[in-house]
Formats: C-alpha cells, structure tokens, sequence
C-alpha cells in the first residue's frame, strides 16, 4: 500500500509517466481475518466460581477474573488501579486513554468484600505499593500472574480448548457479549479504549451467525410494532 501510494504520487506530481509507475500492475492483498474463540456464558460462571475459598489470595483472584470479564478493561490497566479508582456507580481507568466504566452490582458486591480484607490483609503484610491487587509479597501483579491465576481456573472447570485462555480473550468475551446484548458499537468502543471504532469492528467477526439471528429475531420491526 505504501509503494503504491508514493508511486501514484510521483505520477500525479509529473515526476513519473505513467506507463513507467512499477505499481500499476500491483493488486492489494486480502488480510486474512482471525476470529478469536471467546468464553461461553457456562465457562465464564465456572471459572469466577472456581475460586470460591475465604482467604486473600482466593477473593483476589476472583476478583480479579470478575472484573476483567465485567469491565473489559486491559490487564495492564487492571494491574495499574489503585482502590480510589473505585466511585460508587463506575471505574476511572486512569492509565492509557483515560475513561469510565461501569460495574455491575455483582462486581461493586465483590469488590467491597475484597477491598476489606486487602485491607485486613495489608495490615499484616505492609507494602508501599498501592495497587490494588497486590502480590502475595506486596508488590504490583504482572501480566504473567494475572494469566496463571486465568488457566489454572480454566484448567480445573474444562474450558474449551480452542479458547485461548488470557486476559485479553476475557476482553473480546466482554465486547462480543455487550454486542449480543444489544449495546451499541459505539459505546462498546468508548467502554474499551479504542482509539477508532474501526478496532472495535473486529470483534463482529466473532459473533456467530447463530447470535445474529436470534439478535434480528428479538429487534424484528413487526414484533416491535
């Protein structure tokens, strides 16, 4: 696309004849499209119940799984959040392109019995850190733990495996489903930091034929009249 565009330049500004331009026969290239295989609504409700014991490292972890499903947010951003990062109906996601997003009550409930016993938690362990999901030691997480805690649950529940189990499929789970759901392309776009919708896009192309259907059948013009 580059060497067409500068040698349709060239021709264009009469530095080049255009029997001469080596880029007149050239076709663009078809990119492959990659569909992502995302969580299953059943796979999701087994992972965050995996982690179902009372002590610090449990509640975070599902905490953790809770609000990356939940929220859509990177794992990077996720690592990064400090407790007042929390209001009381949204999540200021402070690094990166700088945004809100909502959570549900189910996350808000989580989050309140996490955050009391982080404090518990951190009374004992002392740390000048102030993420707030910290390391058994103290310290910040790393993307690696945060995708160790992701499949040993996925492991351990069965989930497929043509899912690439990551934080960032946790991401696309989240925009495929806010889709299904309903919500606009825009606002999917906003939720997630995209720089243009044209990035949200792709996340269209995991939605099966299947959702689409049952979708059209549900926005029908007659059954809505």
């Amino acid at each position: 696309k580059v060497w067409r565009t500068w040698f349709n330049y060239l021709v264009n500004e009469g530095y080049l004849e255009e029997r001469d331009n080596p880029a007149k026969k050239v076709k663009c290239l078809r990119q492959p499209r990659t569909i992502i295989d995302t969580f299953t609504v059943a796979e999701m409700k087994r992972m965050i119940q995996f982690y179902d014991g009372k002590d610090f490292l449990d509640v975070r972890n599902k905490t953790i799984i809770m609000l990356l499903f939940d929220t859509g947010m990177r794992c990077n951003e996720m690592i990064l959040m400090e407790p007042e990062d929390i209001k009381q109906d949204y999540i200021l996601v402070k690094h990166g392109k700088e945004r809100v997003v909502p959570k549900s009550p189910a996350l808000s409930k989580q989050l309140v019995k996490y955050c009391t016993l982080r404090d518990g938690y951190l009374k004992e362990h002392p740390t000048r850190y102030k993420n707030l999901f910290p390391s058994k030691t103290g310290k910040p997480m790393t993307d690696e733990a945060v995708a160790r805690i992701l499949k040993h649950a996925a492991k351990e529940v069965g989930v497929s495996s043509s899912v690439r189990v990551s934080p960032l499929t946790c991401r696309h789970t989240f925009a495929q489903m806010q889709l299904k759901n309903g919500l606009d392309l825009y606002s999917v776009s906003r939720l997630m930091g995209h720089v243009n919708i044209m990035i949200t896009q792709r996340y269209l192309l995991g939605i099966k034929d299947k959702d689409i259907v049952d979708r059209g059948t549900q926005t029908s013009p007659l059954m809505n009249l």
